[in-house]
């Protein structure tokens, strides 16, 4: 392989832009190797090619051009250790936080399989739906107690709220479904 590389070459070698790597030298991040003085290409050593690897990894885990540009020009033992301990953090914080999403998705997913809901005893059953927000159902369980009362219908005092959508569905609060229903006695 040859020791020098093309822009191209690297480019398509590491997957970015010629432009990017255009970019990397305007900022003073990967300067060329050297300059071709009579086409102007910019020109890489072979070595370039795991700087910009370890640039793309940086990037990846979040760290800024400037931050990336700072631990290059200051490459030791120490920074390394410290960079790679904020990666970790950084690495951690990313699984938790799909680890969290991928937990949410499952709950929904899971929405189809009726045969793990709680089944209410079949009986008659005062019920409200409500779109609006989860804390207002204090709201309507006074409407529904309101509603007993007006028609002399005696209730428990257990009520159960379903939410039917939630902002998996719906991106408004108030466009949320809520259903409430307690057992007639």
């Amino acid at each position: 392989m040859n020791s020098i590389l093309t822009i191209s070459n690297l480019a398509s070698l590491c997957q970015v832009s010629t432009e990017t790597l255009r970019h990397y030298d305007r900022i003073g991040l990967l300067k060329p190797y050297k300059i071709n003085k009579i086409t102007r290409e910019r020109l890489y050593s072979i070595n370039q090619y795991e700087q910009l690897g370890t640039i793309k990894e940086l990037k990846q885990l979040g760290f800024s051009l400037q931050e990336i540009k700072y631990y290059l020009q200051n490459c030791n033992i120490e920074t390394t250790q410290d960079l790679l301990s904020k990666s970790l953090k950084i690495v951690n914080s990313k699984i938790q936080e799909l680890s969290e999403i991928k937990k949410t998705i499952e709950v929904k997913e899971n929405l189809r399989d009726y045969s793990n809901l709680k089944k209410v005893p079949q009986d008659k059953y005062l019920t409200l739906t409500y779109e609006g927000e989860f804390w207002n159902a204090q709201v309507y369980i006074n409407k529904l107690i309101n509603h007993s009362k007006n028609h002399h219908i005696s209730i428990t005092n257990n009520f159960i709220q379903t939410q039917w959508l939630d902002y998996t569905f719906v991106n408004e609060k108030n466009k949320l479904v809520y259903e409430i229903q307690v057992k007639m006695l």
